[in-house]
């Protein structure tokens, strides 16, 4: 089942159904982007609709914040799982040997290349670097060519790409066509910092509860711009949808 949120199309899936359809996706022909959706997406889509047309061409979106569980049941009374880009990726890593051969790609200088050591047995190839292309939001590899070659050579199947929002999803649209191993590609935000433990993840707690933005804005205040957008604006464009839909 899907839902749309504010314009953005969200599926009602679960973790297990999503790796179960990320294993039949890549044992096929075509080629496909996944999308772990938080209400910081919903919110940039609003106003940049090559942004919205990348994620509503996604295969699979997921929910991945608690605010798009409570505009769910807010706006149709739907309760959707949440599946994170962490969880998603960590369970992807820690597949049988061989099922998926994942290329890493973006992160911080070094950080990929540590979470292959931490994961050998599925990873196939990794890469950092890069810089922002303005003007198009998409993202440019200065060893773009060597690099494709790279991923083709590994005979990838998933690509994980980790540029931030935006980027990493226009990136991953545009550049599919030249990796044809790649069946799947996720953009995966800062999930690298994550899973080497670069970034610490809020507590179990704090996210059962749907408090990590209170835990970002206390250990990464730099943010707090992104936490207005996930939390104060995004809660204010649901509550201008609801009153829209009972006027």
């Amino acid at each position: 089942m899907r839902l749309k949120i504010l314009g953005v199309n969200i599926d009602k899936i679960s973790l297990p159904e999503v790796l179960d359809k990320i294993s039949e996706l890549i044992a096929g022909e075509s080629q496909h982007l996944i999308v772990t959706i938080n209400p910081e997406f919903i919110v940039e889509a609003q106003k940049n609709q090559g942004f919205a047309k990348a994620l509503n061409s996604a295969t699979i979106a997921t929910c991945d914040g608690a605010g798009l569980q409570w505009a769910a049941r807010f706006l149709y009374g739907e309760i959707i799982p949440r599946v994170t880009g962490v969880d998603l990726v960590q369970e992807l890593l820690k597949s049988k040997a061989g099922d998926n051969k994942i290329f890493l790609l973006g992160g911080a200088e070094g950080v990929a290349a540590e979470l292959r050591k931490k994961y050998p047995r599925n990873i196939v190839g990794a890469e950092s670097g890069g810089r922002l292309n303005k003007v198009k939001e998409s993202w440019i590899l200065e060893d773009h060519d060597n690099i494709i070659k790279r991923i083709n050579d590994s005979d990838a199947n998933i690509i994980l790409v980790a540029f931030g929002q935006v980027k990493q999803e226009n990136w991953i649209k545009d550049n599919l066509p030249l990796m044809p191993s790649v069946k799947v590609g996720i953009g995966i935000g800062g999930t690298f910092d994550y899973l080497t433990g670069k970034v610490k993840r809020p507590p179990a707690w704090m996210r059962e509860a749907g408090l990590e933005w209170l835990y970002r804005l206390i250990v990464m205040p730099r943010r707090v711009g992104r936490i207005y957008n996930a939390t104060m604006k995004f809660t204010w464009m649901v509550l201008r949808e609801k009153f829209k839909k009972t006027k």
